[in-house]
């Protein structure tokens, strides 16, 4: 299995106004779900998620 490694920074504000907000700063906002941790938010720019 391939292991990707992705920086991001944590965010706190959720939202669709963020989120656009974030858009338009060239962000890409990002949600980890997995198993029976809680969800993580979190953006990264859009240059670390085209590598």
């Amino acid at each position: 299995m391939k292991s990707v490694s992705i920086n991001g920074i944590a965010r706190v504000n959720l939202g669709k106004s963020f989120a656009k907000q974030l858009r338009k700063e060239d962000n890409v906002p990002c949600v980890i779900y997995g198993g029976s941790m809680e969800p993580v938010h979190f953006y990264a720019h859009t240059n670390e998620l085209r590598k």
